[in-house]
């Protein structure tokens, strides 16, 4: 299972720890399966640049599957056009919090399996 999430930058820290972000924001998380993240391989690989791991200056292509991938504000809306057409209604609910990351100035955070 993959889970993602919205936070504001004063909420990451150079160091993002899983459980920390789990406990914090358990209510607000969005379940992803891995049967999907697979088969939409190409939509989640390519097209935007985010953060593998921890944010620092060094930006990379697509998720990080087995790690954490932050997506900055700036990428939120080409991740969208990546997997708005993905049939399923995790995916969909996905894109509201995107939509709404952008809105209000927040980042995704991507927890891989």
């Amino acid at each position: 299972m993959h889970e993602f999430l919205s936070c504001s930058y004063g909420e990451l820290s150079e160091d993002i720890v899983y459980d920390d972000f789990i406990k914090k924001f358990r209510n607000n998380i969005i379940y992803v399966s891995d049967n999907i993240i697979l088969k939409y391989h190409k939509n989640l690989s390519k097209g935007f640049q985010e953060y593998w791991n921890k944010l620092n200056d060094k930006k990379f292509e697509g998720i990080n599957y087995y790690g954490i991938t932050v997506i900055p504000t700036s990428e939120i809306n080409s991740f969208i056009e990546n997997i708005k057409n993905i049939p399923d209604k995790n995916i969909k609910s996905l894109v509201k919090i995107c939509r709404n990351a952008v809105m209000t100035k927040k980042c995704i955070v991507h927890f891989g399996i």
